[in-house]
């Protein structure tokens, strides 16, 4: 219901954490060849937290480099996933569980969403938390391009990017 792109990924990062009993989440989007964090729950200042932004946006930069979900620590059973920046995440938040899921439109990686909590992620949060990306991700990746400067929106419209074949889940080079 937010016109604005903050407004809206904020009251979305919020909601999130409530319905997950998540301790934070956030949202990122690509911006400029990198993915920048656009939303906490529970923090209106991101500048305040930049140790903890970092540490967010290389989560999701290596949620998006395998093109999947990654979970730390990773549930017994799962394939092994590079979890390298979720490792570093969970020791600088103190949080024993990360969930990043990348959000996809238009068969591209547009962002992510990191889901951060003090207990495990059962299946159910799991399949929530996907579906989420699948449906409010391209929602919020409009309002931010929509309120991105012009000079920003051209950037990005002819920077290449990699695709993602939805049948495979496998990159597709532009």
């Amino acid at each position: 219901g937010h016109e604005r792109f903050a407004a809206a990924a904020s009251a979305v990062a919020t909601e999130l954490s409530l319905l997950l009993a998540c301790e934070r989440v956030s949202i990122g989007f690509h911006s400029q060849g990198r993915v920048r964090v656009a939303a906490m729950s529970g923090h209106a200042d991101l500048r305040t937290r930049q140790n903890l932004v970092r540490s967010i946006a290389a989560a999701m930069e290596e949620c998006l480099d395998q093109r999947s979900t990654v979970i730390h620590p990773l549930p017994r059973g799962s394939s092994a996933a590079v979890a390298v920046a979720h490792a570093e995440l969970a020791r600088i938040s103190g949080q024993a569980a990360i969930c990043t899921v990348p959000i996809v439109g238009r068969d591209r990686a547009l962002g992510a969403i990191v889901f951060e909590r003090r207990d495990g992620f059962d299946a159910q949060a799991l399949e929530i938390a996907k579906d989420v990306s699948l449906f409010v991700g391209p929602i919020l990746e409009l309002k931010h391009r929509v309120d991105a400067p012009v000079g920003g929106r051209i950037v990005e419209a002819v920077a290449p990017r990699g695709r993602i074949d939805s049948a495979n889940a496998a990159e597709v080079v532009d």
